[in-house]
């Protein structure tokens, strides 16, 4: 582990670290995943109203229920970069390679290598990346995971941006 990648990891990523590498390659991807989506979803709830409508659009059918979603959503908004836009992509492909083909998937099948080789080379100037596809991907993982809690700590809410004129003629400065 390089010493940035030391610093960005807390103790409890670790064992989620290890517990990743200790499941079964399927729940590996899931979890995984899983756990990828819930952040971009608490980053995006940090942007958004708390009501009915934020609700509605992290459903399953709504347009951020999804993590294709979500990451498009935050790329769009400049919460998450280009390189970080394109992880994302490559962790949903990589998790529909798993789910589309259920067990017959794992991360020594050549499709999973060549995305886990792609999302090692992005990140190699971070992290010193095993040759295992699937503890590249768990720590990958996990420091996706690190990098997004970081960017949400340094997310406020924000109320209504109206131009000063706007403001003036709506009397807006109490409306919501």
């Amino acid at each position: 582990m390089t010493e940035i990648l030391k610093k960005l990891i807390s103790k409890e990523d670790n064992a989620y670290l290890k517990t990743l590498e200790n499941e079964d390659d399927l729940p590996c991807v899931l979890i995984g995943t899983t756990a990828i989506d819930e952040r971009l979803e608490s980053i995006l709830r940090k942007y958004l109203r708390e009501d009915k409508t934020a609700n509605r659009l992290f459903k399953d059918t709504g347009p951020l229920g999804s993590l294709r979603g979500k990451a498009d959503f935050c790329y769009l908004l400049n919460i998450v970069d280009n390189r970080m836009h394109r992880t994302l992509l490559l962790l949903v492909e990589i998790r529909d390679l798993f789910t589309d083909s259920m067990f017959e998937m794992s991360f020594e099948s050549r499709q999973i290598e060549k995305r886990c080789a792609e999302l090692k080379a992005m990140w190699s100037n971070l992290a010193t990346f095993d040759k295992s596809a699937k503890r590249s991907y768990a720590l990958l993982v996990v420091l996706l995971k690190a990098i997004l809690l970081l960017t949400a700590k340094h997310i406020k809410k924000s109320k209504p941006r109206y131009p000063k004129e706007l403001k003036l003629m709506f009397n807006t400065e109490a409306a919501d």
